[in-house]
């Protein structure tokens, strides 16, 4: 195997954190048609924590939408007056996310960055001008401010922070590193 083959193999299930996501995802697909309900239940929720990830969060409700689940809410005959009433309360209040999921695409830059900074030597700030860009006032036109940089490192220690407590985590070192192991 060749140093080109390896770094092939490494970017392919390694670095690619994309990838690394999809292939979790996909290995789910048994236990999410399991008859075993607590399996079945344990890999639904896996899948939803890994699609926060993969996909950008839902736009929240328009006001429209928030009254049409309060008057449904109200509707409900199955419930006490009470109840429906807090219920529509609580709908025309909503934004329609879970609670915890990002409220910005930098969570789904993550990946994105993650995987700049395992294969190439940029810095948080390079990398966040590459991912997401910057609107800022910056000295250095090539690096973005420090806030954005400083939000995409926070949102890859988060990611990290997923992929180490699923097991998902490439245990491998940065590319920059590999080839100064490989010069000296």
């Amino acid at each position: 195997m060749t140093e080109d083959d390896l770094d092939r193999f490494i970017d392919q299930w390694a670095y690619q954190i994309g990838g690394v996501l999809n292939r979790q995802l996909e290995a789910l697909k048994d236990e999410l048609r399991s008859d075993d309900k607590k399996v079945r239940k344990a890999a639904e929720l896996e899948a939803d924590q890994i699609l926060d990830w993969l996909l950008p969060p839902s736009p929240p409700f328009t006001y429209r939408e928030r009254l049409r689940k309060a008057e449904e809410a109200i509707a409900d005959q199955r419930q006490a007056d009470s109840d429906r009433l807090a219920a529509a309360m609580r709908a025309l209040r909503s934004t329609g996310r879970r609670r915890g999921r990002p409220r910005t695409t930098t969570s789904q830059h993550a990946i994105h960055a993650l995987t700049l900074h395992l294969t190439t030597p940029k810095s948080w700030r390079e990398i966040a001008l590459e991912v997401r860009g910057c609107k800022h006032k910056r000295p250095r036109l090539e690096r973005s401010c420090v806030a954005c940089g400083d939000a995409i490192r926070d949102a890859v220690g988060r990611l990290e922070k997923f992929l180490r407590s699923k097991g998902y985590h490439p245990n491998v070192p940065r590319r920059v590193e590999i080839h100064s192991l490989r010069e000296s």
